[in-house]
């Protein structure tokens, strides 16, 4: 995978801790050789979340890892499931704060599990990001411009950095 350089300085500016950062370079198929020298970089400190539960379901092993080791980094309890079955078994578990979901799923389509969930007791209060290769983030921004409910929609590729932003806007850093 080729990342362009401003991609890598967002992923290393939301993942400061050197470790992670080159787990998630292997995950994604970096080669150290594409990743740039090092830069210092301004860094909060101070986790997005205090243990809020998201719920991510992609049947992407590397995108689902990416975002686990994202969102865990900043403080969040993260459970995968790889698609629509076992994201509706673990509803009935916990409910989770934030759910994202990936549109394109093996057993159903990422609208139809969202209305699923929606159907559920709790369903209706839990934000939903969906994530998809089909949308340009252009066309993502166009869609949550007309969104009035908790629905966000966020273009794939995405940064480390995009992935952060959507999830603070329905889960606020911890005070």
């Amino acid at each position: 995978m080729n990342l362009t350089p401003e991609q890598l300085q967002a992923l290393k500016e939301c993942l400061p801790d050197k470790d992670i950062y080159r787990q998630v370079l292997a995950i994604l198929g970096v080669t150290e050789g594409e990743v740039p020298e090092e830069t210092p970089v301004q860094v909060s400190t101070k986790p997005l979340s205090n243990g809020k539960f998201v719920l991510v379901v992609d049947d992407e092993p590397t995108v689902s890892s990416f975002i686990q080791i994202v969102l865990e980094h900043q403080g969040f309890e993260v459970k995968v499931a790889p698609n629509g079955a076992q994201c509706l078994a673990a509803l009935m578990e916990r409910v989770p704060d934030l759910i994202i979901i990936d549109i394109g799923l093996p057993d159903m389509d990422g609208g139809d599990l969202c209305q699923r969930v929606r159907q559920t007791p709790n369903g209706p209060q839990i934000p939903v990001i969906f994530v998809s290769g089909l949308l340009l983030q252009m066309e993502a921004d166009d869609l949550n411009r007309e969104q009035k409910d908790k629905t966000y929609y966020v273009g794939k590729p995405f940064t480390a950095y995009k992935l952060i932003e959507s999830v603070s806007r329905f889960l606020p850093p911890a005070s």
